[in-house]
């Protein structure tokens, strides 16, 4: 049955993406077509282990064998969710902005690459002061994927890094102002440099998100990218982060040492019986969040109303201000399923659906679905506004929907502002503040 059922849902994707192809002809970056993708993506591991009868192994939930006869019903409430989503997200309406909001008929690419370069240098002097405590800047990147751990007790090192990151995209903006070589210049050094700090510590997805949204924000701000044009880069993409994810390693002595490991580790690919292209799909970090949905359908009887949307607020305050909050759902699978003594923090990735389920059971699945296409629909809406920040909001979201999908509420209005959006709201808002001022001045001159 498992069979049949993973063949509707991938025969309802490809239905929709094509329907939608010839009647909207949209975008190859649409937040649609990233949905199904995703969705695919996340679906497909433990279907096919089932499917090719593979063993628990590398991650795999210990009740693989065990929700084995709920996961075809999974799929089943994952398909019709599908497509109350597609639903949703063509006749939900959208809201409406006033065409200037927080925008002005006056840019100046000479202030916004100025506040650009401002924002980089206190990302970079942020990190080299958290870092301090850990040995440096360089001892915390040359840690490689063991840095998670260092992000764990200080979050704000992340933060440093997703800053000078956003100030790739200020001096993106400057330059679809006024096309000046030295801003695109500048913009393409600093995503570059944040690039390979992300692929010293091995931050697969963070590297996904802003490689992807600088991508887009191109697009949107700049020129079109076409899609054969995506097509050679994200093969080559999709191959480098497979290797990546191999390869990875923690604690280096220098950058000669991680080119080494690296190499070395490529070398013996060939030899390693784990290892191979589909890894990342099979083995990888996509196995994990869809077993969440079978297991909660299972085990899970007791619903919540709701109540898992408390997190959205209450994530917002600082631990320092309030240190009994929860670590929301994920932690909370993680200790009600694998182990009840485990970390405070420690915890699962967890499918979007799955939060409707905790919440109302059933038909929790098809109110998030079409929660989703509701939101979804109006993110793509902001494009239709020639805003900069719209276009960063509308470029980051859609990168971002490979770690949304496995994910909950908190992710998409929590998570997402706090650590990437925000980062270039403020400088934005402060670019559009001196703007203000100074052609107000001009007037009464």
């Amino acid at each position: 049955m498992i069979i049949f059922t993973y063949l509707l849902f991938v025969t309802t994707l490809l239905v929709i993406l094509c329907i939608d192809r010839i009647i909207y002809n949209r975008r190859w970056y649409d937040p649609l077509y990233c949905f199904l993708f995703t969705t695919f993506i996340y679906v497909s591991p433990l279907s096919i282990r089932y499917i090719l009868d593979l063993p628990i192994e590398y991650g795999i939930t210990q009740y693989f064998y065990e929700i084995e006869d709920i996961f075809p019903y999974s799929i089943i409430a994952t398909t019709i969710a599908v497509i109350i989503f597609y639903i949703f997200y063509i006749f939900s309406p959208k809201l409406i902005f006033k065409k200037n909001f927080l925008n002005t008929n006056k840019h100046n690419d000479f202030i916004l690459s100025k506040i650009g370069i401002i924002v980089f240098c206190l990302g970079l002097l942020n990190l080299s002061i958290l870092s301090q405590q850990f040995g440096g800047i360089k001892n915390v990147i040359l840690m490689g994927y063991n840095v998670t751990e260092i992000f764990a007790q200080s979050p704000m090192i992340s933060m440093s890094i997703n800053m000078m990151f956003s100030s790739s995209f200020l001096l993106l903006s400057s330059y679809s102002i006024a096309r000046r070589k030295q801003n695109l210049f500048l913009s393409i050094l600093t995503i570059a440099f944040c690039s390979i700090i992300l692929i010293v510590m091995g931050r697969r997805s963070e590297l996904v998100i802003f490689i992807g949204a600088y991508i887009i924000f191109y697009s949107l701000s700049i020129k079109q990218i076409k899609f054969k044009q995506i097509i050679p880069i994200a093969i080559a993409g999709f191959i480098f982060l497979n290797i990546l994810g191999l390869v990875r390693n923690s604690d280096y002595d220098d950058i000669e040492s991680f080119i080494e490991v690296s190499t070395q580790r490529i070398y013996n690919l060939e030899d390693n019986q784990d290892a191979g292209i589909l890894y990342t799909l099979i083995h990888g970090q996509f196995a994990i969040p869809y077993e969440t949905l079978p297991i909660l359908m299972k085990y899970n009887n007791n619903y919540l109303y709701g109540a898992t949307i408390t997190d959205i607020f209450t994530q917002w305050i600082p631990r320092s201000i309030y240190p009994n909050k929860d670590y929301g759902i994920a932690v909370w699978y993680y200790h009600e399923f694998y182990n009840s003594n485990a970390p405070s923090n420690e915890g699962r990735q967890f499918f979007f659906l799955s939060e409707g389920y905790l919440n109302f059971g059933l038909i929790g699945i098809f109110i998030w679905s079409a929660l989703w296409g509701f939101f979804w629909k109006n993110i793509t809406s902001l494009t239709n506004y020639k805003n900069l920040l719209f276009y960063f909001v509308f470029s980051i979201y859609t990168s971002s929907m490979l770690i949304l999908v496995p994910s909950d509420s908190v992710g998409l209005f929590t998570s997402i502002i706090k650590s990437h959006i925000i980062w270039f709201l403020l400088p934005y808002l402060l670019y559009l503040i001196i703007i203000n001022i100074k052609n107000t001045a001009g007037k009464h001159i």
